[in-house]
């Protein structure tokens, strides 16, 4: 399925509350830990422009594969997603890769015909506190996430088949929260990348 985002970049915990304050109350908050994955030269990212992930979103564990990713200067992202409910091993790692291999899910097989190779390695994880939010019959998702070397980052997303039209609806909030936002115009999976070999 092919996926459109806008994807918002807010300053602070405070930035965000102040948008939270502005929506209707959260329908759900979900707890999610990422597990990524790719080859030791990172081939998914490099000649696929894509992410493949283990997400276990409260009791529920999810494969999904993002292929063909660009991200444009205002922030809006556009992918193909394959994603699939998982139940793991019981007592399974991520460190496994075997098990995940084997599991016969639509986002593995896709990967593996479109990368001809498996040879994956385990990355690591990032977690995620996501609110979600009705607005305009869309739904926003504020996300809090904590990346690797603990760097905590905020941000807004919305799914949508028409940006342009949503994009200004979603400033005008921001602005009456008095947030200056700016365009994210990096997933989550290259700012985990980025994080990993930042030393500062």
């Amino acid at each position: 399925m092919r996926e459109i985002e806008i994807k918002l970049r807010l300053p602070s915990a405070e930035a965000a509350q102040a948008v939270q304050a502005k929506l209707p109350a959260a329908r759900a908050v979900r707890h999610q830990v990422n597990h990524y994955y790719d080859t030791a030269d990172l081939a998914i990212q490099r000649e696929l422009r894509g992410m493949l992930r283990v997400r276990r979103q409260d009791a529920r564990w999810i494969v999904c594969l993002k292929l063909g990713a660009s991200i444009s200067d205002d922030g809006t992202l556009r992918t193909e997603e394959i994603e699939s409910d998982w139940q793991p091993p019981r007592a399974w790692r991520p460190e496994q890769i075997g098990e995940l291999l084997a599991c016969g899910l639509a986002p593995i097989e896709r990967l593996a015909a479109v990368l001809r190779r498996v040879d994956l390695v385990y990355l690591g994880a990032l977690e995620n506190t996501r609110s979600e939010h009705s607005f305009e019959g869309h739904l926003i998702e504020l996300d809090r996430t904590l990346l690797p070397r603990g760097r905590v980052e905020h941000e807004l997303e919305c799914e949508t088949e028409d940006p342009d039209s949503l994009r200004p609806k979603l400033l005008d909030l921001l602005r009456r929260a008095g947030v200056e936002a700016a365009p994210q115009t990096r997933t989550k999976y290259q700012r985990f990348l980025e994080s990993l070999v930042d030393k500062s």
